[in-house]
């Protein structure tokens, strides 16, 4: 990209001056713009409806059809009305520049061409253009977040009414033991209720820059160790065999607080998806400047769809847990952010019925 062009685009010349288009021609191709050329309205029409071009440069005074009227065809069809339309003119007469706005032309060019005014429409109409990709981007990803969220907190709340339910209305028929057992899948799924806030606030923070990033060198085994505590009782729980082989002394230069976050939310699925008398591991290998850890399971795995969405937030992905519930991934969503700010890369490999395993990289020392 030259001259401040913010992207390479296509750009739809209609002229039917053969001095006109080859000086524009000429000045689009030294700006690396791919062209196309029509030198008629008919032929404007067809060329846009097969081309899709980033934005169409449209001459007013041409025999037959003329601009005015090509660009009220172009509004017209829903396949060509989004493409930007700058009018090339020669009129200085405000009733035909209104006129032409009124037809949907988002600028004018006016004639004899300048280089600088034809690149500073076209920057302008293309960082718009840019500019509205990303906001329908955002909006794509925050309608998702919200049915993420949504579907959780549904979720949650039904593993809560049901017992909350019994114990209200059924309470002096249960024995001790039976309310023991309620009481802690309440707090069971309130804990999961907080979790799962959590990730909310954190995945916000991330999306708003407001994440404290402090990297410093880091020891793997204390951190894997301590995350490790925290899952212990749920995996006796389950019988589940959860093991650290990752090696004393192993470090890395990363944000402690993000490499934690990031050994919580793999830890906390793997576990969670692995039936009980399964097993858990985490390990470590050392590749030259990067450390490599690796959490694999032996739980329900997941199925190559869900599998191709598993990092991203604008993608649908729920996966069948062992009780036949469901779970989301906004925190695999989170670790790949953390991941990839700490300058490494994560992936999953998987297969139904027989387990997952997740890879991370980070770097062993501060990057250069």
């Amino acid at each position: 990209m030259s001259q401040g062009k913010p992207e390479t685009a296509t750009i739809l010349v209609v002229d039917d001056n053969p001095t006109n288009l080859q000086l524009l021609l000429d000045y689009l191709d030294e700006l690396d713009f791919k062209t196309l050329i029509a030198k008629s309205g008919e032929g404007a029409l067809r060329q846009a409806a097969l081309a899709k071009p980033d934005i169409i440069l449209l001459d007013i005074m041409m025999p037959g059809m003329d601009g005015f009227d090509t660009c009220r065809r172009l509004k017209e069809d829903p396949e060509t009305r989004d493409v930007p339309v700058i009018f090339m003119t020669a009129l200085s007469d405000t009733e035909d520049k209104v006129k032409g706005f009124d037809l949907g032309a988002v600028d004018y060019i006016t004639k004899p061409f300048s280089q600088k005014e034809v690149l500073a429409r076209l920057t302008t109409q293309l960082t718009i253009q840019r500019q509205k990709r990303e906001l329908a981007e955002l909006n794509a990803m925050k309608d998702r977040f919200l049915s993420i969220i949504a579907l959780d907190l549904k979720h949650v709340f039904d593993t809560m009414i049901g017992p909350s339910r019994r114990l209200a209305e059924s309470f002096d028929i249960f024995s001790k033991k039976e309310i023991e057992f309620i009481a802690k899948r309440l707090h069971r799924s309130a804990q999961d209720t907080i979790h799962m806030l959590d990730q909310v606030i954190t995945w916000a923070d991330i999306q708003r820059g407001k994440y404290a990033f402090r990297p410093d060198a880091v020891d793997l085994f204390e951190i894997v160790s301590e995350v490790v505590v925290a899952f212990r009782e749920d995996a006796l729980r389950k019988k589940i065999e959860l093991t650290n082989t990752v090696e004393p002394g192993a470090m890395v230069y990363a944000d402690p607080d993000m490499i934690r976050v990031i050994f919580e939310n793999l830890l906390s699925n793997a576990v969670r998806f692995t039936r009980s008398g399964g097993a858990v591991t985490i390990s470590n290998t050392t590749e030259n400047d990067i450390e490599r850890v690796t959490i694999s399971d032996t739980g329900v795995g997941m199925s190559e769809k869900n599998l191709s969405g598993l990092f991203r937030i604008d993608r649908a992905y729920k996966k069948p847990g062992i009780t036949g519930k469901e779970g989301a991934h906004l925190g695999l969503v989170i670790c790949k952010e953390f991941v990839e700010k700490n300058g490494g890369r994560i992936e999953a490999e998987s297969e139904l019925d027989k387990g997952s395993t997740f890879q991370f990289t980070l770097p062993k020392t501060q990057p250069a």
